[in-house]
């Protein structure tokens, strides 16, 4: 797995993107940021003129898959702490439409977003320092009806007043590339 630290607990991975997002919130540095009050969360939601999912495995012979998307998702639970989610075009199988979720803390520079009452504003523009993702029915068509499969990445997402661009890798090697204009 060459740059991720195994994180292991009694020999089986740690389930789950909420157990990734919370140890990427435990291993940012703080940056004096209280943990806000009830109105620091929410989400922001976009259905985008042009948005592509790109991934490219990690093995030789691999042809990369693109697909195209139709709504992007901000969520926020803490200042700070961020997950984009980017829904395919299609609404195949019993658990609804492919995602890819990717989770980080926003980097300095960066503000938080503004919420009330669980809607949410971003302030243009935000970086994203990826540590987490998520893909549910995107590797292939089979694995739809499976929950999420979470893994440990790195990568950076840059999201400004027209669009959003992201590259990510995650710990099996995979190339993770989205493009979406507002």
């Amino acid at each position: 797995m060459g740059r991720f630290p195994s994180l292991q607990a009694s020999g089986t991975w740690l389930p789950g993107l909420a157990g990734l997002a919370g140890l990427a919130v435990l291993l940012a540095p703080a940056r004096g940021q209280g943990l806000g009050g009830p109105e620091d969360f929410g989400r922001w939601q976009s259905r985008p003129s042009h948005c592509r999912l790109r991934q490219t495995a990690s093995s030789a012979g691999t042809r990369p898959t693109t697909r195209d998307c139709r709504s992007v998702r901000i969520d926020q639970q803490l200042p700070g702490l961020l997950s984009l989610r980017f829904s395919e075009a299609s609404a195949d199988g019993p658990l609804g439409s492919p995602q890819l979720t990717l989770a980080g803390v926003l980097q300095p520079g960066s503000q938080a977003l503004n919420c009330r009452d669980g809607r949410c504003q971003p302030h243009w523009p935000l970086t994203l320092q990826v540590s987490a993702l998520a893909d549910r029915g995107l590797r292939a068509r089979a694995e739809l009806s499976q929950l999420p499969q979470a893994r440990l990445a790195q990568g950076i997402c840059h999201l400004d007043a027209q669009g959003v661009r992201c590259q990510a890798e995650d710990s099996d090697g995979v190339l993770w590339q989205v493009e979406a204009n507002w």
